[in-house]
This record gives structure tokens, sequence and C-alpha cells, in this order.
């Protein structure tokens, strides 16, 4: 996968492609002083690595083997999730813009300045997601597993939720070079997106599941629970974009997260959705 650096450079091209636009150009364009941008973004992988030697690779995170998520988990989950909005606040407004929201300025001038602020708003946002992680004690797998079922399976929100545009690079090109694709994979931007997230994650929870598939065995859980563990990986191997459990929670985990519906409600950010995940392609 491409490193954080390589990903961030990407994001440069709305603001250039933007500002060609306007003086009746369109194409590719590379900015000035990019590779300073992109040495500090790499820095970013720095914190990336103290996370997963702390807690792991992603992967390796082993659910509860009965299945269930205790107050203390969830209570943290919500913090980390607090803390995000509040420093992701500024990619949430800037991605907005782009596209057009309602609500926001319109108009080539403020996409430009939108375009423009991107870089450091996404570096800002990167650093901010494994800095939260690291500084209150939860790693990327435990992270990715509560998000998928409280956001992804317990309220149905889209895996695809983003922008209405796509960013493409090609890392064999010179530095710096970027441009915004409106072509996509035969659908929507959401729907690629979605397509991608949904992927990912499938590969990641298949590998968390049958930790916690084993650990239950371990521990002589319920043999049901056991049986209902190995329906849902078999499902997963099945098909590749299907979400853990995406025909209904279990009523052990649906009863876990009952009681935090108004606030997982309160915390979800469709256009971080776009950002949240990509970590986990690492």
């Amino acid at each position: 996968m491409a490193s954080t650096g390589q990903k961030i450079a990407t994001g440069c091209g709305i603001g250039c492609l933007l500002l060609v636009l306007v003086v009746g150009g369109v194409g590719t364009c590379s900015y000035l002083g990019i590779k300073k941008v992109v040495d500090e973004a790499e820095s970013i992988d720095v914190v990336y690595d103290d996370l997963t030697t702390r807690f792991g690779p992603p992967g390796e995170y082993t659910p509860a083997a009965d299945g269930r998520i205790g107050t203390v988990q969830m209570e943290l989950f919500l913090s980390v999730r607090d803390t995000l909005l509040a420093r992701g606040a500024e990619a949430e407004r800037i991605l907005a813009t782009l596209d057009g929201a309602e609500g926001r300025p319109t108009g080539p001038i403020a996409k430009i300045r939108a375009g423009m602020d991107f870089i450091p708003a996404m570096i800002r946002f990167v650093a901010a997601h494994s800095g939260t992680l690291m500084d209150q004690g939860m790693g990327l797998g435990e992270y990715a597993y509560l998000y998928t079922l409280s956001y992804y399976v317990l309220l149905d929100r889209d895996p695809g939720a983003g922008p209405d545009f796509e960013l493409e690079g090609d890392p064999g090109e010179a530095e710096g070079q970027v441009r915004w694709e409106f072509d996509t994979e035969g659908g929507t931007p959401q729907q690629d997106r979605a397509r991608t997230n949904r992927e990912a994650v499938n590969r990641l929870m298949r590998r968390i599941l049958t930790n916690q598939r084993d650990a239950a065995e371990l521990a002589g859980e319920d043999p049901d629970w056991i049986a209902a563990l190995d329906r849902e990986i078999t499902s997963l191997e099945i098909d590749p974009e299907r979400l853990p459990w995406q025909d209904g929670l279990p009523d052990r985990l649906a009863t876990s997260l009952a009681p935090y519906r108004s606030r997982l409600e309160a915390t979800w950010s469709p256009y971080l959705n776009a950002l949240e995940l990509d970590a986990l392609r690492r």
C-alpha cells in the first residue's frame, strides 16, 4: 500500500486542479515544495509504528471470547471518537466545501482556498488518528472492530460515505504529480469507496473473528456461540464485500451496543469516514 506521504501528496490535487481550471487549463500539476510536505507526512508513520508495536497489527486483535463489549471499552471508544471529531473538524469542513455540501461556501475561490488548506488538514487528522489511539490506549484492530460494528452494522451507515469525488495519484509519475479523477471504476465515488472499504473490513474482520472464535473455544464458551462465529467467518470468506454480522448482530453484541446508540449516532461523520479506515489498508 502507498505510504502516508504518498496518500497526502495525492490530496493536493484538489486545490491544484481547481487553480488550473480557473486559469483555463485542465490536467496534472505539481506543487512547489511538495517534497517538504511529504517528508513531514512520512513522520506520521513513526506514530503508527509505535501504535502497532504497543498493541500489535490490527489483525492480531482478539475481542472478548464471550462476544460481549464492556462498558469501559465502549466509553473509551466514544472518548476516542469525540476527540477525533474535534481534531478532524477542519478536514471535515474542507471536504464538505470541496464537495459543495449544503451550507458551505460555494464558488471557485472558496474551493481553491479549501484545496490549498487540505494538505495540512489531512496531515493533522492522520496524525491525530494514531496519536489519539496511542494517548487513550486503544489499538487499531480494536478501534476498527468497534467502528465497524457500531456504524456500519448497528446504525447501518454507508461504508462508502464521503465526498462525491475521488483523488488519484500515480506513484510512477514525477514526485508531486497528482490529478483529480472524475472517472471511477464503473460506479460513483461513494460506490467505489464502499467496495474498497467493505473488502478491507472483510479481510480484517475475518482475522479478528477467527481470533475470537479460537479464544471462545479455548475458554470453553457456549458451543452455539462458537458455531455462530464459524458460520459468520465462512460467510465472510464466501462474500469478500460482506460486513461482519450484516444480517443482524447476535443478541450478546446487540445488547452490548444498544445503550450507546444515540451517542454513536452523534459521533458519526460521513466525510471523515472516507479517511477513517485508510490506516487499515496499510
